[in-house]
């Protein structure tokens, strides 16, 4: 595994940049001041692209439980604090949901609640008449414009929910901070700064060139393995 500082030595290593002896710099990320300081928003910026470069990356789903649930309206402060949007579980690669169980009793009495979008939720029968009291272990749900979660029915007596979810943007900000991607896949990132280094000096052409292969080896490797296999 990389951390933040060791990612920009290896950038300064293999750029040879500045007057420090390849490798040896920066000694922290902080503060920085020059070349040294470009290096650090090379590796930040590297890092945010290859995270962006695709929606459906492995390694930007996490799952989560939040527990003791015994509201209609899972605030969205309640979801995890890297928590961007839900990834519901999939049934016939078409119905979506999530997992519900009474609180205590674990994966064994883990129920389905389906999704329903929200312009078809909002106003309708699960919010009018008897439906808007009803009470009971919840099997259907949405997700509010705010990122909330509202149930159908309320819960009847605390329940856990069980969910996937894609991860926010994460970014490196201290010495020992770590990329999210496995490991083995940290240099994808050495890659795709170097060739910003390079797009900023017109004289690094040649080495773009060679950086770009190794980028686009990396990269063919993080898709093989971190994207989802097509079905048919």
């Amino acid at each position: 595994m990389s951390t933040f500082l060791e990612l920009c030595k290896d950038v300064h290593r293999i750029s040879r940049i500045g007057e420090d002896p390849p490798g040896t710099a920066p000694e922290t990320v902080i503060g920085q001041e020059g070349v040294l300081a470009e290096i650090v928003s090379w590796v930040q910026y590297a890092y945010r692209d290859i995270q962006e470069d695709q929606r459906d990356w492995a390694f930007r789903e996490s799952t989560a439980t939040v527990t003791g649930v015994a509201v209609r309206t899972v605030d969205a402060a309640l979801l995890p604090a890297d928590y961007e949007t839900l990834r519901p579980y999939t049934s016939d690669m078409r119905h979506r949901h999530i997992l519900v169980a009474p609180t205590g009793q674990g994966v064994a009495a883990q129920q389905p609640a389906w999704f329903v979008p929200w312009e078809e939720w909002r106003g309708g029968r699960y919010e009018r008449g008897s439906a808007a009291s009803a009470t009971g272990l919840p099997n259907y749900f949405s997700v509010m414009p705010d990122g909330s979660l509202r149930l159908y029915p309320t819960p009847a007596q605390a329940v856990d929910i069980t969910f996937a979810y894609t991860r926010a943007l994460a970014t490196l900000e201290a010495d020992t901070d770590a990329p999210i991607l496995p490991a083995q896949h940290h240099q994808a990132i050495v890659w795709r700064a170097l060739m910003i280094y390079a797009d900023s000096r017109e004289k690094t052409q040649e080495s773009y060139q060679k950086w770009e292969r190794r980028r686009k080896q990396a990269m063919a490797r993080l898709y093989r393995e971190q994207l989802p296999e097509l079905g048919f």
